[in-house]
């Protein structure tokens, strides 16, 4: 089995048995799996999609750091191996509030719901199955995806990075006195 650490702004397509690993704040992981084929696939986006007028599909050197970029890129992976829409299942992880503050695009949501927002509203629109989420909240995660299984282990990671920073800062501002 291949194991491998997935950087965010990439996505994976499984050609053998894979453990694939990352570990997500704001950013969303996608997973996708088809049973019938025991293939899968993931991606690691951090901004929902480009702000380009012309679509980045397959054009864009930087396409997977964008979310819908990469979705669409992991359905024509899949459908052109003879799959249906219907029959790959989809997971959604990630899209914490780690750094509100110093991440939003739009005043009125941040970067990690605006890419929940994204991908729940591809998956539903292109017809997938969503079969589990596990979005939001303040803490980061990491992922395993199985592409073998389809299953994924999640662990959220205890400390945010805002705790770091906002701890790092007290250090600072003590020691400069």
């Amino acid at each position: 089995m291949i194991s491998l650490y997935l950087e965010p702004g990439n996505v994976y397509l499984a050609k053998n048995p894979s453990r694939i690993t990352t570990v997500l704040g704001s950013c969303l992981a996608v997973t996708m799996w088809v049973p019938r084929l025991q293939i899968g696939a993931i991606c690691h986006s951090y901004l929902p999609e480009c702000r380009s007028k012309e679509s980045c599909r397959n054009l864009c050197p930087n396409q997977f750091k964008y979310l819908k970029c990469s979705i669409f890129w992991m359905i024509d992976q899949m459908t052109g191996r003879d799959v249906k829409r219907t029959e790959i299942e989809c997971k959604l992880f990630g899209g914490s509030e780690l750094l509100l503050s110093f991440w939003t695009i739009d005043e009125k949501m941040s970067v990690g719901k605006q890419n929940a927002a994204m991908a729940s509203k591809i998956i539903r629109n292109e017809g997938l199955t969503l079969i589990s989420q596990d979005l939001g909240g303040t803490k980061a995660r990491k992922i395993i995806f199985d592409t073998t299984t389809g299953e994924v282990m999640l662990k959220r990671i205890r400390h945010s990075i805002i705790n770091e920073i906002t701890h790092a800062k007290k250090n600072k501002s003590a020691d400069s006195r």
